[in-house]
């Protein structure tokens, strides 16, 4: 009897392990293409980049597509981020293990927010 309670508790386990949907949204940080090459370049020749790094493109008024591009990166990152943070979790709406396994994923994807 012990052995059929035991499987029991492991078939319901595993059924609500599976039932786990916390609809947690992946964010990427894209960085653009252009500061992407720079990082690499500055890695190759061992130093860290500065806004100074920049000025040629900053300083070229008539030329603000690079900087509408970085606006239009750091906005889309504002919303990816937003759309994480904002998650609301009612207790209510699930079991004790779907409520640990929504932390986790939701630690999870916070932890792997990184720039690429």
């Amino acid at each position: 009897m012990n052995t059929i309670q035991n499987k029991i508790t492991e078939l319901l386990f595993l059924l609500n392990q599976s039932q786990v949907n916390s609809d947690i949204p992946n964010v990427k940080l894209e960085a653009d293409p252009e500061i992407k090459q720079r990082i690499a370049e500055a890695k190759k020749a061992g130093k860290t980049l500065t806004g100074e790094d920049f000025q040629d493109k900053i300083s070229d008024k008539s030329d603000n597509d690079f900087l509408m591009r970085l606006q239009d990166n750091v906005n889309r990152w504002k919303q990816d981020i937003h759309q994480v943070i904002k998650l609301d979790r009612q207790i209510s709406q699930g079991n004790v293990l779907q409520e640990i396994n929504f932390w986790k994923d939701y630690e999870t994807t916070l932890l792997n927010s990184k720039l690429i």
